[in-house]
């Protein structure tokens, strides 16, 4: 009973760090935004007065254009801590799920994993909180990034709607989840990862994140065959 004690003091301590290193990036994020908006200030300036060569332009407009990027990353990190305010609004998934996506290039390039979008383009706007579905939907891609190969990892995400339920489905490519272990995987402080990797925290999250919102998550899996996690959630 002491063990398991201290295990859990150990996971609710490691959470509180993620979240503090959460927070402080939101804060460096803030602090980025006025400097990032004077440089952009002053290359958009630069491309109307100045006489440039063509390849000066080019790499002008390159510029303006990784800019542009930067802003749209620094909103996303500051979108996604901001505290959630427990009400419902129009969302889209397509949006949230780029966003993500912004914020997870870097990791994915580093392991060499590629993201491959099957988007439905005539998926409604559902009635959530958007920042607890992004929660779930930011874990499920890190999850599946951690799942895949070293070389040659692939992470396929796919939209679809059926009446009044739509369904966002994320697939790796990775080592797939024994049999006996896919009922467990829902469970408080359950985790496959290392201590230094995982929590165990997340999918109990996202579970109960998903039933509040009055939707499922559905999970498919074989050794060597990779994960497929779908979650269903109602448009209204």
């Amino acid at each position: 009973r002491t063990r398991e004690l201290q295990e859990t003091q150990s996971q609710y301590l490691h959470a509180e760090k993620l979240s503090a290193i959460g927070k402080l990036s939101a804060s460096i994020a803030h602090e980025f935004n006025s400097p990032l908006q004077g440089v952009m200030t002053i290359l958009k300036s630069l491309k109307k007065t100045a006489v440039l060569e063509e390849g000066d332009r080019v790499m002008l407009d390159l510029a303006i254009s990784e800019s542009e990027r930067m802003k749209i990353l620094i909103r996303s990190l500051q979108d996604f801590n901001r505290p959630s305010p427990g009400r419902k609004v129009l969302m889209d998934v397509h949006t949230a799920i780029d966003a993500l996506l912004l914020l997870c290039k870097s990791d994915f390039q580093r392991k060499g994993i590629a993201a491959i979008l099957d988007y439905d383009r005539r998926l409604p706007q559902i009635l959530a909180i958007p920042d607890q579905i992004k929660q779930v939907l930011l874990n499920l891609l890190h999850n599946a990034a951690d799942a895949c190969p070293e070389k040659g990892g692939m992470i396929t995400i796919t939209t679809s709607h059926e009446e009044a339920r739509i369904a966002v489905t994320i697939r790796d490519n990775g080592i797939g989840i024994e049999p006996e272990r896919i009922d467990l995987i829902f469970q408080p402080f359950y985790t496959t990862k290392p201590a230094i990797k995982g929590t165990g925290l997340g999918l109990s999250v996202c579970h109960g994140i998903v039933q509040t919102h009055g939707g499922e998550i559905r999970v498919e899996s074989r050794p060597g065959e990779g994960a497929s996690f779908t979650v269903v959630l109602p448009i209204s």
